[in-house]
């Protein structure tokens, strides 16, 4: 029975593979270990000698604090990436997977995004800190591989939501910062701003859906680059209507366009993973929606923010 020991056990997708994974694997959260503390991750790997790793943990967050600390991103991603890649390489873990963002693309590129062109170019300045750090992680993972002929690898998701997500105002991502100011403005009447203009797009992907595809990937030998996408563009827009008519609130939805939006758009190419995942059926938005706000709804005020 291959042994899987995964990071970020308690976030976004952490949770998502606790649920489609047999408990026989190991499951450590950031109170289990630092992954910034090289001794640690050498210890807690040494001890568990597992036969792969899913690294989930990371640091994370959305457009605003992402301007204001893009120091911060950086050096803790690239810390924990460093230690985590580089300490299973030399402790003879054979495969590996983790995880690239579509931030990490050049922000002015051929569209659609392909994985050949992760280092055509600077990402966009709203998240550059981040986006290095991430993009770095294919470098390791490649270099990785050349020296120590493991099987790592790198995969790209598109912009990931679900249940036990970061839900903050200030530093979650789109779509659990709309939930929770939705919930916000239907408890207290108010206008449920959305930041931008709502004309930017996104590809998103429902958390549970990467943890099905995970579970094949982690049994397979590749190690080319891959970005796990529907390849359908959502404006926001589009997303702040389908959460404020959940919520019953359309008639106090507000842009503000004075407020940073990020990208206009990154589309991404998904003919790759459609080659290797042919009939896989990607969870419809909307339903997706619904079932993270009813675990917000079932979990508030008990969540990440």
């Amino acid at each position: 029975m291959t042994k899987i020991l995964v990071t970020g056990a308690n976030g976004l997708l952490g949770s998502a593979l606790r649920e489609v994974m047999s408990s026989e694997n190991v499951f450590l959260t950031r109170d289990d270990l630092d992954l910034e503390d090289n001794k640690s991750v050498q210890r807690v790997i040494a001890d568990v000698n597992p036969d792969a790793i899913i690294h989930c943990g990371a640091l994370v967050g959305g457009v605003a604090i992402n301007l204001s600390k893009p120091s911060t991103f950086f050096v803790s991603n690239m810390r924990q990436n460093l230690n985590v890649i580089d300490v299973a390489a030399k402790l003879g873990v054979p495969r590996l997977v983790a995880f690239v963002s579509t931030c990490a693309f050049p922000d002015e590129v051929v569209w659609p995004l392909r994985e050949e062109l992760l280092h055509k170019g600077p990402p966009h300045h709203s998240n550059f800190g981040y986006a290095y750090a991430k993009r770095m992680v294919e470098v390791q993972i490649r270099a990785t591989n050349i020296e120590f002929g493991t099987a790592y690898l790198a995969v790209i998701p598109a912009n990931l939501y679900g249940p036990n997500d970061n839900f903050s105002l200030n530093s979650g991502h789109v779509i659990p910062s709309l939930i929770h100011k939705a919930f916000i403005a239907k408890s207290r009447s108010l206008e449920f701003e959305v930041w931008g203009s709502g004309k930017q797009l996104r590809e998103f992907l429902y958390s549970k859906d990467l943890a099905k595809v995970l579970l094949d990937l982690v049994k397979k030998n590749s190690t080319e680059p891959l970005i796990v996408t529907n390849g359908v563009e959502v404006d926001i827009g589009t997303v702040a209507k389908l959460i404020a008519k959940r919520f019953q609130i359309e008639q106090q939805l507000t842009f503000n366009t004075s407020m940073p939006e990020g990208q206009l758009r990154k589309p991404s190419d998904p003919a790759e993973f459609q080659s290797l995942f042919p009939r896989f059926e990607f969870t419809e938005l909307e339903k997706g929606l619904n079932e993270t706000i009813d675990w917000f709804l079932s979990n508030y005020p008990h969540l990440r923010v």
